[in-house]
């Protein structure tokens, strides 16, 4: 009898903690259609808003803008140092 008992308690254990993973599945992919409808929704929206502000701007700011030339003073410079090493070192002096 108590062997029964035990059986039936392990099994009341086993049958609780079964996965239900196939609902879950159902779920997550009617959530997954959801809310690609959303987000092509929302892209053809977001098209659309793009459209009207490349409107806008094109007709606000020039695409190239151009100056004329002038002469100016270079006033930039390059600084470099550093070291090099060689197989075979060759010494050139000033005669």
């Amino acid at each position: 009898m108590k062997n029964i008992l035990k059986l039936a308690i392990l099994l009341l254990i086993f049958t609780a903690c079964k996965d239900n993973k196939p609902a879950d599945n159902i779920d997550l992919k009617s959530q997954k259609a959801i809310v690609e409808k959303q987000i092509d929704s929302l892209s053809k929206v977001l098209i659309k808003i793009d459209k009207e502000l490349g409107k806008t701007q094109e007709e606000e700011i020039p695409a190239i803008k151009a100056e004329k030339p002038s002469k100016k003073y270079f006033t930039h410079y390059i600084d470099l140092q550093g070291s090099i090493d060689t197989d075979g070192n060759v010494m050139a002096i000033p005669e």
